[in-house]
């Protein structure tokens, strides 16, 4: 019964970091997606107009949550 509820523990503690990663590897793609499409001239000069950016502001909101090794042997 033991090893059960720490497996339980387990998935639902590493379930979180999956979900996070593929959050931000959506949009990252995005992000890689729309900086394609910037133009930038000779000069240095840079064109974004008509881009969907909002994908900046939704990767600086994520929230990630980092647990050390510890965290679980705590909870043994």
């Amino acid at each position: 019964n033991d090893k059960i509820e720490k497996l339980e523990f387990f998935v639902s503690q590493v379930s979180q970091y999956f979900s996070d990663s593929l959050e931000i590897l959506a949009l990252a793609i995005k992000g890689a997606t729309q900086l394609s499409k910037i133009i930038v001239d000779s000069d240095g000069n840079y064109y974004a107009d008509g881009l969907d950016m909002n994908w900046v502001q939704k990767m600086k909101d994520v929230k990630i949550v980092s647990h050390a090794k510890r965290d679980f042997q705590d909870s043994e």
